[in-house]
């Protein structure tokens, strides 16, 4: 396993980040991966800033759109209360098995888009990094509290 997934799975789990994470991924469309890389960078004094920001969301646009994202929408269309399997005549138990099955595909999808940023994000130089919110905030497309923030910034912390 790599050092950021390794990280992401760490911070993910920390306490109200994973509500924040899904929170600024299904309301402001925040790709997750992409938030938790700039937390591991910034642990390591590579800033995600302005300078570098446009060509890490450049790299990863395809990979979030044309798997992450299909990947996703077809796990939550096999929900038991979703509307395409109750059109068949399914029942949630019928699909159960297949939603895990994407679940664990969506979460591979995830893990290989984070070995990729790990690449790219080492090969970048280190320098000074500001307070972390100040990476984050760009990161999202409206303006949201910042205390909004504070469980993925106490999470970022090092130990």
């Amino acid at each position: 396993m790599s050092g950021l997934w390794d990280e992401a799975c760490r911070l993910y789990g920390a306490l109200g980040v994973r509500e924040l994470c899904l929170d600024l991924q299904d309301r402001h469309g925040v790709d997750v991966v992409v938030l938790l890389t700039v937390v591991w960078a910034w642990r390591r004094g590579i800033p995600v800033d302005d300078a570098v920001r446009p060509q890490l969301l450049a790299r990863v646009r395809g990979w979030h759109e044309e798997v992450v994202q299909p990947l996703r929408r077809a796990r939550r269309s096999l929900r038991p209360e979703a509307e395409p399997g109750r059109a068949i005549g399914l029942d949630g138990t019928a699909t159960t098995a297949l939603k895990a099955k994407v679940q664990a595909l969506e979460l591979e999808a995830e893990r290989l888009q984070l070995e990729g940023l790990e690449r790219l994000v080492t090969a970048w130089p280190k320098a000074p990094v500001p307070p972390l919110i100040d990476l984050l905030v760009p990161l999202v497309p409206c303006r949201i509290d910042p205390a909004r923030w504070q469980p993925l910034i106490a999470a970022a912390e090092p130990a």
